[in-house]
């Protein structure tokens, strides 16, 4: 019998989801592949889960629920110590930016919009090694992971303009969620996603239906 050491679990729901099951979750146990990391475990029992007609700000709910559930079940209550800090795991959890945490945590700002000499000599001021090759986004990552996530405490909810968010538990990142769409747009090369700036259940709906009729979907 042939036995596998899976990386993801995402693979097998992505396909219900596309075949019509628009809510899917599994808990399971998956390996990286990604090499060696401090910051990584090797190994991890995860869930995951997809929503179909969802976004990011509905992920980040069904996150601070999910969380403030499982602790109420185990411990009885949503006010915890962890490391002789004080958390309150109830809703809502205090949601920033990703740029907005940078600039709290160093007094420096750091956007999209500045020319890429200006973010290289921010993360230089900074102390943040910088590589010659590297574009704005990258920059701005590396600025975040090197100075702010480390310090990411409390309870808390970061995004980026990707529409992509990680909820933190006292400088640990427990979970990943974002926003994706197959529409007609991707499928024609456009590098530019079409999404409404805030998002609905009914506008990503509107997006997707589109494509669904084109491919003969429901």
């Amino acid at each position: 019998m042939d036995l596998y050491l899976r990386i993801a679990l995402e693979l097998h729901l992505k396909r219900l989801v596309v075949g019509g099951m628009e809510r899917v979750f599994e808990i399971g146990r998956v390996f990286r592949n990604e090499g060696l990391s401090p910051r990584h475990n090797p190994e991890f029992t995860m869930l995951e889960l997809y929503q179909a007609y969802a976004d990011y700000n509905d992920m980040m709910d069904l996150t601070e629920a999910l969380v403030a559930h499982v602790a109420e079940e185990v411990t009885g209550t949503t006010q915890l110590t962890y490391g002789g800090r004080a958390l309150d795991l109830s809703s809502p959890w205090r949601r920033e930016t990703m740029l907005a945490l940078v600039a709290e945590q160093t007094g420096v700002e750091v956007r999209l919009e500045m020319p890429v000499t200006e973010l290289r000599a921010r993360a230089t001021e900074l102390g943040v090694p910088v590589e010659a090759e590297w574009g704005k986004g990258k920059l701005i990552l590396e600025i975040y992971e090197k100075t702010t996530e480390p310090t990411s405490g409390g309870r808390s909810s970061s995004w980026t303009t990707q529409r992509r968010f990680l909820p933190w538990l006292v400088t640990i990142a427990i979970a990943q969620g974002w926003s994706s769409v197959s529409s007609r747009w991707w499928r024609e090369g456009s590098s530019v996603m079409p999404f409404p700036s805030s998002p609905t259940p009914k506008s990503s709906e509107e997006l997707c239906r589109p494509s669904l009729g084109a491919g003969g979907g429901r």
